[in-house]
């Protein structure tokens, strides 16, 4: 699969569209540079502006699937089932 045709990359590009222009931009810049490779912490540290001991927190609790080469290095589709899954957390539960 492509992951600009994953459900949880459109997700984030269409909330790139909320975004500043020049933010939005710069964010597009990288997501497209990063289309074909990996990320690193740093990487998605920018991308949803946290802190870099965040995402390794995430990493170290399984909530984010990294492989450790040289520091950690992070798959695009786990990173998009990582932002997929995140936000079906932050939906609320709907009553029956």
């Amino acid at each position: 699969m492509n992951i600009q045709d994953h459900p949880a990359f459109k997700e984030l590009t269409n909330a790139l569209g909320q975004l500043q222009p020049d933010r939005r931009q710069e964010l597009m810049s990288i997501l497209a540079n990063q289309s074909e490779s990996i990320l690193t912490v740093q990487d998605i540290s920018g991308i949803l502006e946290v802190h870099p001991l965040t995402v390794r927190r995430w990493i170290a609790s399984g909530e984010l699937r990294a492989t450790r080469i040289k520091g950690y290095k992070i798959n695009l589709i786990d990173f998009s089932m990582f932002l997929e899954g995140r936000k079906m957390k932050a939906q609320p539960e709907q009553r029956q």
